[in-house]
């Protein structure tokens, strides 16, 4: 029996160091260029997730701090964005990682799922004040692109939900640069409808791609004209998770 928690400890230990070392390899590739970067807002764990949601590129200034990684929760539930409160964004994805939890049988620790089982990050790792301020900077743009080619070849994506329809197309096209091609389409016709999903496909591997509108816009996650499309959207997940 202590051999055998010696054992889980030690494998523990070794999935603990891989993940801070890779870590510390994005952030070599992320100081060639100049500027506050934020990599995940989930803990180091999250790093080796098949399940991703992905921004367009954090806010702030290049001065502020940068931050690989929150050493514990998230940063979705931990920080006040706005001051005083959380933001539409934040309270947008909480409504919707606690609501899918529930059709995956996860409700009572839908927080430690969201917290390590999936990855909360940006398409661009860099802060700006605006993405068009990013926009112009092509060298950071393909920085945080070569880090997430070096993310698909550790752990092949399952599900990856975009905030955003421009971030949606952004990570579709990287997977295409990784030579994947689409399988399945469904765009939706307005913002308000819910989210463009987009299956990928990679030989035998398949990927869910969700792109929403920017949800601190449209906040549909539980707005009651969507409440069917996003129950269609959490089965959805559950088929690929």
């Amino acid at each position: 029996m202590e051999k055998r928690n010696n054992d889980k400890s030690s494998t523990r230990r070794n999935g603990m160091n891989a993940h801070r070392s890779f870590l510390e390899e994005v952030r070599g590739l992320l100081d060639a260029n100049p500027g506050s970067y934020r990599v995940l807002y989930t803990e180091p764990k999250s790093i080796e997730s098949h399940y991703y949601f992905v921004g367009l590129n954090p806010g702030g200034m290049e001065t502020d701090p940068s931050d690989l990684f929150v050493e514990s929760g998230n940063a979705i539930l931990n920080e006040n964005w706005a001051g005083t409160k959380k933001n539409p964004l934040q309270n947008q994805m909480l409504y919707f990682f606690e609501d899918m939890a529930k059709i995956l049988g996860r409700t009572e620790d839908w927080i430690p799922y969201m917290n390590t089982q999936w990855m909360i990050s940006n398409y661009v790792f860099y802060r700006s004040p605006s993405w068009d301020t990013m926009a112009k900077k092509h060298a950071h743009i393909a920085t945080s692109k070569e880090i997430w080619r070096k993310i698909f070849t550790r752990n092949l994506p399952k599900i990856i939900v975009a905030n955003g329809f421009e971030t949606h197309e952004h990570m579709v096209s990287l997977l295409g640069e990784f030579g994947w091609s689409k399988k399945e389409e469904l765009r939706s016709c307005k913002a308000w409808d819910g989210p463009h999903i987009i299956v990928m496909q990679s030989g035998d591997k398949v990927c869910l791609t969700v792109g929403f509108a920017h949800l601190s816009r449209f906040p549909i996650i539980r707005r009651e004209k969507n409440k069917e499309c996003m129950q269609g959207l959490y089965q959805k997940i559950k088929e690929f998770h």
